[in-house]
C-alpha cells in the first residue's frame, strides 16, 4: 500500500517482535487487557521520525513531526502527518524460533506528507 493520495504517501513498514506476555496478534490488535498497540504506534513513530529526520531533512536527532530543524530542496521537509501519522494495520504469527517469546510479525503504516517553508502547506 505504497501509494500516493491528497494525504501524502503511506508506507508499510513490518518488523518482527517476541513477546513474553503469552498474548498473540489478536489480544495485541484489540487491545485486550494490555496496552502493547499502543506501545508499538509510540515505538514506530519514534523510529519513523528518526529516519525521516537523518534521511530526508538532514537533521540528527530533530524532529520531523511538524517540522525539522534543517530543509531538504525546495525549502521543504518530510514530515510525518500530524493526524494519525501511525497504523498498526495487523500483527500476524511467525514461525521464527523466539523460545520461550511468542514470535510476531508487526505490519505498520506511516503517513508521511511533503511541507514547504514558504507557505506551510503540505503537498503529496
Amino acid at each position: 500500500d505504497n501509494d500516493v493520495s491528497s494525504t501524502g504517501y503511506n508506507i508499510l513498514i513490518t518488523y518482527e517482535i517476541g513477546n513474553s506476555c503469552g498474548l498473540d496478534g489478536d489480544a495485541i490488535m484489540d487491545e485486550d487487557d494490555n496496552t502493547l498497540k499502543q506501545g508499538l504506534i509510540a515505538a514506530t513513530e519514534t523510529i519513523a521520525s528518526g529516519i525521516l529526520a537523518e534521511s530526508f531533512n538532514g537533521n540528527n536527532g530533530g524532529t520531523t513531526r511538524g517540522h525539522s530543524k534543517r530543509n531538504v530542496k525546495n525549502d521543504g521537509w518530510v514530515v510525518l502527518k500530524d493526524e494519525d501519522p501511525v497504523t498498526i494495520t495487523n500483527i500476524v504469527p511467525m514461525p521464527s524460533n523466539c523460545g520461550e517469546e511468542i514470535c510476531l510479525l508487526v505490519i505498520s503504516k506511516i503517513q508521511v506528507v511533503m511541507q514547504f517553508d514558504s507557505d506551510d502547506q503540505e503537498y503529496s
